[in-house]
């Protein structure tokens, strides 16, 4: 058992460990650096988002969700408003959803497993947010400010 260091919260590991050999997929992901990251939930094993994180100077962001009926990653955009989401600052899996920043269009919201958008918040450039790790629906929210 492996235990997340503040709460102490149980997570199931890989028993198996080293046995299980690396199985890596030949796929191409279109971008211009290596500012990627890969979320998965604990929750629903097949929910993964893969994305570039996103810049002030990049426009080819891009987004991927994994479709379990064909295994493979597909580009995914969300629409909030009118608006075509298809960068992200950052990404918090929150039991069966995902916590979704992007500062560049100023929004936060929820991802369900089905890659809709839930409970959509305007934010401030330098906001932030603090999931609580059991509650789902409850975050910190803050205001980073620079000082020189």
């Amino acid at each position: 058992m492996a235990h997340w260091l503040i709460c102490g919260l149980p997570i199931s590991t890989n028993s198996q460990g080293n046995q299980l050999p690396l199985e890596t997929l030949p796929l191409s992901f279109n971008g211009e650096n290596d500012h990627y990251e890969l979320v998965t939930c604990r929750s629903a094993s097949d929910f993964i988002i893969f994305y570039k994180k996103e810049e002030a100077s990049s426009e080819n962001d891009v987004i991927y969700g994994y479709d379990k009926t064909t295994s493979a990653f597909k580009p995914i955009t969300f629409d909030v408003h009118g608006t075509v989401i298809k960068s992200l600052k950052k990404l918090i899996p929150v039991e069966n959803k995902m916590f979704a920043i992007s500062n560049r269009h100023e929004v936060a919201f929820y991802i369900n497993e089905r890659y809709e958008i839930e409970n959509v918040e305007s934010i401030e450039h330098n906001t932030e947010f603090v999931m609580h790790p059991e509650f789902l629906d409850f975050a910190i929210k803050y205001t980073v400010s620079e000082v020189s």
